[in-house]
């Protein structure tokens, strides 16, 4: 197989960093959430992970292997799965000013639309590729559309003072085009924000994440590719926030930790007791554990005039 381009730079400069068996992968998924992702893969038997040596964006390569509609919609059973007030939100409100038109891109539900709108006194609308999330939000009275990014951007140029995505980039390959489509629907000076998960945070020790792969991620962000973004696109960085580690990825955060103990550790299982048992009760009751960062990373970033 031929070195594939980095989906940011358009570059062979790029170095694999693993190998990754389907079969595993599809094992994991009917374990896990009792779904079965074989037909995202095509009948490949291994997958790749790169890195782009300028920016550090990590992808997975091919980009076939990106989750289908039907993946999401498997998903949306879940509660936890479209969250309806999440960090960066909150994040994001410091950047947004009332009256400002907002367009969230990948809203789901039509949360954040509904939530900016109330309280920030925002022009918001949202746009989605999930025609069951579109309906949901459409049955609440909110104005969110099954429109795609690229379509939009041809209609509205220069329309919007903020375009926003959260948890969104990390499931999408071509992600230079995806943030010039995002860009020419803001005006000169208009605000690109948006949340991803952490790649260089505490869950890049986790043994196996598997949302954080495909079919369901197709690339890996950090603050280093935050920070080279304005090197390809006419942008200008604001600023870059980290998530407090939430109180529902406590367990999680401790397990990758002790997870990382050696097997032959003398002191593997007091240090077990006294996490479950002292650490993790203590830091629920006093907040501590806010002071770690966690999942997600929150970035700002201005449209320069010149674009």
């Amino acid at each position: 197989m031929k070195t594939p381009q980095s989906p940011l730079t358009k570059s062979n400069d790029v170095e694999k960093v693993e190998d990754i068996r389907t079969k595993n992968i599809l094992e994991k998924w009917v374990q896990e959430y009792g779904i079965d992702v074989s037909s995202e893969f095509e009948g490949k038997s291994k997958i790749k992970l790169f890195r782009c040596k300028k920016s550090g964006l990590e992808f997975y390569y091919p980009p076939s292997v990106a989750g289908s509609a039907d993946l999401y919609r498997d998903l949306q059973k879940f509660d936890w799965y479209y969250m309806p007030h999440k960090w960066e939100h909150d994040a994001a409100a410091q950047d947004i000013k009332a009256g400002d038109k907002v367009l969230e891109v990948g809203c789901g539900k039509g949360d954040f639309v509904e939530w900016i709108s109330r309280n920030k006194n925002a022009d918001a609308i949202g746009i989605e590729l999930n025609k069951e999330a579109v309906e949901s939000a459409q049955e609440a009275g909110r104005p969110v559309t099954n429109q795609d990014l690229y379509e939009l951007s041809g209609q509205e140029n220069g329309r919007y003072d903020v375009v926003c995505s959260f948890q969104v980039l990390e499931h999408i390959y071509e992600v230079k085009s995806f943030i010039e489509a995002s860009l020419k629907l803001l005006r000169p000076g208009g605000r690109f924000i948006f949340g991803v998960p952490n790649c260089a945070g505490f869950q890049k020790y986790a043994e196996s994440d598997l949302l954080n792969q495909p079919p369901h991620h197709m690339t890996r962000w950090s603050s280093t590719t935050c920070k080279f973004l304005p090197e390809v696109l006419p942008l200008e960085l604001e600023k870059i926030k980290y998530e407090p580690l939430a109180d529902y990825h406590l367990d999680w955060y401790a397990g990758i930790q002790l997870r990382r103990l050696p097997d032959n550790w003398v002191l593997k299982s007091p240090i077990y007791r006294l996490v479950h048992h002292v650490v993790l009760p203590l830091a629920r009751h006093t907040g501590a554990h806010r002071l770690l960062r966690g999942h997600t990373l929150y970035a700002s970033f201005k449209k320069t005039p010149s674009a």
